[in-house]
């Protein structure tokens, strides 16, 4: 559908876009319409204030993500309605060439999150993109395919990171990281640490993580940090969870928190599920019956085969 780039007033064609977006979402178990979508003039405040990021890429694509916040804090700034956003995939950082351009859902049972899977590009290749939304621009992301699957690969760049507790310092190196021109970063878990300590280098929202609510509020105040932001908008991630996203040693139905089982399984729901909302995941990892896919396997050329192993959702419970 023709779309002017050059302004601030677009059209969007309603009819063609919900009903691509309804036929989509009734395919796909973890997402329901819940109501009419808004098309939003202006939020009052920049919505992509946790910024832009890209995951699990393919030889043929890769996921990007944002979260409409504009005030990030607060869960329910928003109305219960799901809101179009606008996305485009273009070969240049500047966004001339735009290559793909379309429309997704920011669904409120999710936070007004965002997880578009884009595919159809060739491999082994960079692409940027960016979001649109009550008259705003996204910052712009940069991310990059894989190889197809047995090509004769030399190297391979990438980042390991884990265990970013904001309590106890500041994540310099994300500004290092982004100074390598990386295939990828891989976050192998504790992205969150969900209690507050008293003698903290920076501060959290909450004191204890324990409501859906919370874990949101925690995640934005990670988001919030501008060398993880720039880490998210400069390379694509691959990433599984540890025990932190819940609570320390929290594994299956346990937590050394509580003996209560099923206070147990509400609170691992409530932090796997805003770990889900924030991060540049597929679909399929989102929430099924209380369930969420993690574990999964990525193959690198014929260099590297990397499996994602999840050791927390089921785990069995400690013997002592």
């Amino acid at each position: 559908m023709p779309i002017n780039h050059q302004t601030k007033s677009r059209k969007l064609n309603r009819r063609t876009f919900l009903n691509q977006a309804v036929s989509s979402l009734l395919c796909c178990s973890t997402f329901a319409v819940t109501a009419q979508p808004l098309e939003y003039k202006s939020f009052g405040a920049y919505p992509f204030k946790l910024g832009v990021a890209s995951g699990d890429p393919l030889s043929d694509g890769f996921v990007i993500w944002t979260r409409l916040a504009p005030i990030p804090f607060n869960d329910q700034a928003l109305p219960p309605q799901p809101i179009i956003v606008e996305w485009e995939i273009a070969r240049d950082p500047k966004m001339k060439k735009v290559l793909r351009r379309g429309y997704s859902l920011a669904e409120p049972n999710f936070a007004h999150s965002v997880h578009t899977e884009i595919n159809g590009l060739e491999p082994a290749t960079e692409y940027y993109y960016r979001f649109y939304c009550g008259g705003e621009y996204s910052p712009t992301g940069r991310s990059r395919t894989l190889p197809l699957p047995g090509t004769a690969l030399e190297n391979l760049k990438f980042a390991q990171v884990c265990c970013q507790s904001i309590h106890d310092g500041y994540f310099s190196a994300y500004r290092d990281i982004c100074e390598h021109d990386l295939d990828f970063i891989l976050h192998l878990g504790d992205y969150t640490y969900n209690s507050d300590y008293v003698a903290d280098m920076r501060r959290i929202p909450v004191s204890e993580a324990n409501s859906l609510s919370d874990y949101r509020a925690l995640h934005a105040r990670y988001k919030l940090d501008p060398l993880l932001q720039q880490a998210h908008q400069h390379t694509p991630w691959l990433m599984v969870l540890d025990d932190h996203e819940v609570s320390n040693d929290h594994g299956g139905d346990y937590s050394e928190a509580s003996l209560d089982t099923e206070t147990n399984l509400q609170r691992k729901i409530a932090g796997y599920q805003a770990y889900y909302e924030h991060m540049p995941m597929r679909l399929r990892a989102g929430p099924r019956n209380g369930t969420f896919r993690f574990h999964q396997r990525t193959v690198f050329g014929d260099l590297l085969q990397l499996d994602l192993l999840d050791f927390r959702q089921y785990r069995d419970n400690p013997a002592c």
